[in-house]
Formats: structure tokens, sequence, C-alpha cells
């Protein structure tokens, strides 16, 4: 299995894969932007609720 770290999009070779190939490649891109966006979201809010409690105690 490739690592994502040494992954190089212009690896691949687009033209030899086929329909169902590249559906299930858009689908695993769209996971992974999902829980990249799920994470900083996570991260956003943890900000914010350590920001408003530090605005509430001063």
């Amino acid at each position: 299995m490739m690592e994502l770290a040494n992954f190089r999009e212009d690896s691949i070779q687009w033209e030899s894969l086929d329909l169902k190939s590249l559906e299930l490649y858009d689908l695993m891109l769209q996971r992974i932007h999902k829980n990249e966006l799920m994470s900083l979201i996570e991260k956003h809010e943890v900000y914010r609720t350590k920001l408003n409690e530090m605005l509430a105690n001063s």
C-alpha cells in the first residue's frame, strides 16, 4: 500500500483508469477532505470554548 506522505498525484496514469476506479478515487478524496474538515472544526470549537471561558473569567 502506498504511503500518503509519498503519494504524488502526477504519478497516476489517469487515462488508464476506468470510470469505477475514478469514482472510487473521488470518494476516497471526499472522505479524506471531510475528515480533515471535521478535525479542523473540532479544533476551532475547542479554541472558541476556551476563549469564551477566558473572556467570561476576566
